[in-house]
């Protein structure tokens, strides 16, 4: 394994996610996955689903034009990792929990400043936001390290 293959399944990956989470997720999952119940639920599996697909097509792409070739079983086992992990955080019930546990709660409530309208609160430039885009991109990180990685 080598630093960059995991650069390169790295940058397609993240470039994969940043697209599916702000072009092809629609804006009625968007809001709806960080709710409560079955329906927020629903929303969050369908985001991760095209998320996971978009990086696929991603992965395939960028390995055949570079002419790498991965391995099946580390794909699946990254891109079940990132599914995994990228489900959980995308939950705002349990990304709260999180920030609280890791000493983030005041970040996570106030930055920048307390906000009138839910999507104000969760949106970009939010402490929502802030840290669900870190812990993504930490944790892709990770995904690419399995992807890329020697048997």
């Amino acid at each position: 394994m080598s630093l960059g293959r995991i650069g390169g399944v790295y940058a397609a990956l993240n470039s994969a996610s940043i697209w599916a989470d702000h072009v092809v997720q629609s804006g009625d999952d968007a809001q709806a996955k960080a709710g409560h119940g079955w329906p927020a639920r629903a929303a969050c599996a369908r985001h991760v689903a095209e998320l996971t697909a978009v990086q696929i097509v991603a992965l395939a792409g960028v390995s055949a034009v570079a002419g790498e070739r991965l391995k099946a079983r580390r794909v699946v086992a990254g891109l079940a990792f990132n599914a995994a992990t990228h489900y959980l955080l995308d939950r705002r019930p349990f990304a709260q929990r999180l920030a609280y546990a890791l000493g983030k709660g005041a970040f996570y409530d106030e930055f920048p400043v307390q906000r009138e309208t839910w999507l104000d609160r969760h949106g970009p430039g939010s402490g929502p936001n802030a840290l669900d885009q870190s812990w993504h991109v930490g944790l892709l990180a990770i995904t690419a390290a399995i992807i890329a990685g020697k048997d």
